[in-house]
C-alpha cells in the first residue's frame, strides 16, 4: 500500500514533469512550422530543433570516446571547437546527429505510412510521453499494475516508442514483402549450419588456472607480473611434458601464487553456465583438438590454459530446430536492406543558418 505522502510526492514530481514537457512541446508545436525551428527535412519531414539536439545529446558521448581513441586527447574547454588533423569534434558530432536522424525519420515514414501511427512529429512524441506519464500517475494513485518507471524520461521513452513501433513494422512487414519462402530459408540454413547452426560436441577439458587477485582486491603490479610470469612458466612445462594436476599441486606447495585446478564437463547440462563463466575458454573449445594444449587464455583477473581430454564431433543443428530463426534472421536483414535503400534514396535539405548555429 502506498502511503499518503509518497503519493503525494510523486504527484508533486508528476506536476513538475508536466510542467517541463509542456513547456518543450509548446516550444516545438507552435513555432514548428516556422522555418527558424527547422532544422532540416527528410522527404519533406521535418525535424524541428529540440528532436535535433535530443538526438545530439545521445551521441556526445560516442564522439568524445572516438577522439580520445583516435586521437589520444581528454576533453578540455574547448574540445568541441577543436581541429585535430582536420576533424573537429562539433562538426563530426553534427554529421553524425544527421547520419542518425535520416535513419530514424525514414523508419518513421514508413511506421506512418503502414498505419502504426498517425503523428510521427518530435511534438507529437512529446504530447505521448505526457500522456503515458499521466496514465501511470493515475494508475499509482489508483494502485493500479503497470510495468517499467512511474514517470518516464524523454530519453528512454523515445528509444521505448521508436523500437516498439520499428517490431510492429516488422511484424506487419513480415507477412508481406518481408516473407521467405521454403526455399530461401533452406539455401540460408545451408549457408549458414557449419557456423550459425552448429552444435560443439561435449568435451571433457582439464583447466589450470592463476589469479593475478580477487574480488575487490587492490590491483598489485608486483602480484600482476608474478601471475603473468608464473603462467607463462606453467605454459612451458605443460608443453615440456609435464601433467596438468602434478604440476598445480608442485606449485601450490611452493606456496607462491596459488594455481587452481579442476576437470570441466561440457555438455548440455552445463553449456550455458560454462559459456558465462568462462567465455574465452568456451570459444576456444571447438578449435583444439583432443590432447592439444591451448596457449595462455585471458579472462578478466584469471590466466588459464586447457587441454581436451574428450571431444565429440560437433552437430549441425536440424533445419526444423531452427526454421522460426532463420526466419527472423531474414525479416531482420530484408528490413536492413530495405532502409539501406531508402537512405539511399532519401531527399535531405538543410536549413543552412540553424545549423550554422548549432552548438554544445
Amino acid at each position: 500500500m502506498i502511503k499518503k505522502n509518497d503519493l503525494a510526492m510523486k504527484t508533486i514530481l508528476m506536476t513538475l514533469t508536466v510542467i517541463l514537457i509542456s513547456l518543450s512541446l509548446l516550444r516545438c508545436y507552435f513555432n514548428g512550422p516556422d522555418k527558424t525551428d527547422t532544422v532540416l527535412t527528410i522527404n519533406g519531414e521535418p525535424v524541428c530543433i529540440d528532436e535535433f539536439y535530443h538526438i545530439m545529446s545521445g551521441l556526445k558521448s560516442n564522439v568524445f570516446s572516438y577522439f580520445f581513441q583516435k586521437y589520444n586527447i581528454e576533453g578540455s574547454e574547448g574540445f568541441w571547437t577543436t581541429s585535430f588533423n582536420g576533424e573537429t569534434p562539433l562538426d563530426f558530432l553534427i554529421n553524425s546527429t544527421i547520419e542518425t536522424i535520416k535513419r530514424i525519420k525514414i523508419e518513421q515514414i514508413l511506421i506512418n505510412k503502414y498505419g502504426i501511427t498517425e503523428d510521427i512529429s518530435y511534438s507529437g512524441f512529446l504530447k505521448d510521453l505526457l500522456s503515458e506519464n499521466e496514465r501511470r500517475v493515475k494508475a499509482v494513485a489508483n494502485n493500479q499494475p503497470f510495468y517499467g518507471p512511474i514517470q518516464y524520461d524523454e530519453r528512454v521513452y523515445y528509444e521505448y516508442l521508436l523500437s516498439e513501433r520499428r517490431e510492429k513494422l516488422k511484424q506487419l512487414l513480415s507477412g508481406k514483402e518481408l516473407m521467405s519462402g521454403y526455399k530461401e530459408i533452406h539455401n540460408y540454413y545451408n549457408e549458414n549450419k557449419l557456423t550459425k547452426f552448429r552444435k560443439p560436441g561435449n568435451a571433457k577439458v582439464e583447466k589450470i588456472s592463476i589469479y593475478s587477485y580477487y574480488g575487490d582486491e587492490n590491483l598489485s603490479t608486483d602480484r600482476i607480473s608474478d601471475a603473468d610470469n608464473i603462467i607463462k612458466q606453467v605454459s612451458q612445462d605443460l608443453y615440456a611434458g609435464k601433467e596438468f594436476k602434478k604440476l598445480a599441486d608442485e606449485y601450490n606447495n611452493k606456496g607462491i601464487l596459488s594455481i587452481d585446478y579442476e576437470i570441466l564437463i561440457f555438455d548440455e547440462s552445463t553449456i550455458k553456465t560454462y559459456t558465462y563463466l568462462f567465455p574465452a575458454i568456451s570459444a576456444k573449445i571447438p578449435d583444439l583438438t583432443v590432447n592439444q594444449i591451448s596457449d595462455i587464455i585471458k579472462e578478466g583477473n584469471t590466466s588459464s590454459i586447457i587441454r581436451i581430454l574428450e571431444k565429440d564431433p560437433d552437430m549441425v543443428i536440424p533445419l526444423e530446430e531452427v526454421t522460426n530463426q532463420i526466419k527472423q534472421e531474414l525479416i531482420d536483414l530484408k528490413y536492413e536492406m530495405k532502409i539501406q535503400q531508402l537512405l539511399n534514396e532519401a531527399i535531405v535539405v538543410f536549413n543552412e543558418q540553424i545549423i550554422g548555429e548549432i552548438s554544445i
